[in-house]
C-alpha cells in the first residue's frame, strides 16, 4: 500500500509533533507528514511538491502567527489543490465552523477533543467525507457543508436516502454514538457493560444494515444523519 503524504501546518511545536506521532499510529507508520509552521511555509510546500503529485491530506491550525483570520485558510486551501484540508483549532465556536467549511475545508476539530475523535475526522476526511462534530450541526454549519461540490460529503447508499432508524436495535444505535465519538471498542464495551466481542457483533450488524463497508463510513453516516441518533439513550 502506498504511504499516505500528510502536511501538518501549526505554529505550535508541541502540538504540531504531537499531532505528526498520532499519525504515524493511526496509519501504522505508512506515511509521510511534511511539516510547516506558519500559512505562508504550508503553501510554499504545496506549490512546490504539486508537480511530484498531490497530498492525501492537509491538515492546519486555523489560526497561526501569519495569519489571524480566514485568509490564510483560504491561501492555503488553493494551494491545497485535489487533497482534504481538516482545520484543528483553539475555538469551540460555530462561527468558526461554518467559515472554516465556507473557505473550503472538509472538516473542522477542536483542539480539546480526546484523541480518538481526532482519529475519527482524519479517517474520515481522507476517506472523501466531511467531519464536523455533532453539536456543530447547526442550521448555519449545515448550509456551510451541504455548499460543498458534488461528490466532496460522503454519501450513504440507495441515492443519499436517509437510513431508516427503525431497522437499528436500541442497543445499536447506542453503539453508533459511540462510535462517532471516536470511542474504541474496548472503551464501548465498558461504558455499556457488554463483552469487546458483542461490540464487534454490533459494528458488523450496524455496517450491514447501513451497507458501509467500516466503522469509519458508519460514523460518516450518523454526522450526515444527526437525527439517526439524536435521543439515543445512554
Amino acid at each position: 500500500m502506498k504511504p499516505r503524504r500528510i502536511l501538518v501546518a501549526d505554529d505550535q511545536p508541541i502540538y504540531r509533533h504531537g499531532l505528526v506521532a498520532v499519525l504515524c499510529e493511526t496509519f501504522a507508520r505508512k506515511v509521510k507528514i511534511v511539516q510547516a509552521a506558519s500559512y505562508a511555509e504550508g503553501r510554499c510546500l504545496l506549490l512546490e511538491t504539486r508537480e511530484a503529485g498531490s497530498f492525501d491530506l492537509v491538515i492546519c491550525a486555523l489560526r497561526m502567527a501569519d495569519f489571524d483570520d480566514f485568509a490564510g485558510l483560504r491561501r492555503l486551501r488553493e494551494a491545497a489543490g485535489t487533497a482534504p484540508v481538516l482545520v484543528l483549532s483553539d475555538s469551540d465556536c460555530a462561527e468558526d465552523v461554518r467559515q472554516a467549511l465556507a473557505c473550503g475545508a472538509r472538516g473542522f476539530v477542536s483542539k480539546h477533543e480526546r484523541e480518538p475523535l481526532l482519529r475519527l475526522a482524519i479517517q474520515m476526511v481522507i476517506e472523501d467525507g466531511v467531519y464536523v462534530p455533532t453539536r456543530y450541526l447547526s442550521e448555519p454549519v449545515g448550509e456551510a457543508a451541504g455548499a460543498l461540490p458534488p461528490g466532496r460529503a460522503w454519501r450513504a447508499p440507495e441515492n443519499g436516502a436517509a437510513p431508516v432508524r427503525g431497522r437499528f436495535t436500541p442497543r445499536e444505535l447506542m453503539v453508533l454514538q459511540r462510535i462517532t465519538e471516536g470511542r474504541s471498542n474496548k472503551e464501548i464495551a465498558r461504558t455499556l457493560n457488554i463483552s469487546e466481542s458483542t461490540v464487534k457483533i454490533h459494528v458488523r450488524s450496524i455496517c450491514q444494515k447501513s451497507m458501509v463497508k467500516n466503522r469509519t463510513q458508519a460514523a460518516m453516516l450518523a454526522s450526515n444523519w444527526p437525527d439517526l441518533i439524536g435521543g439515543v439513550s445512554h
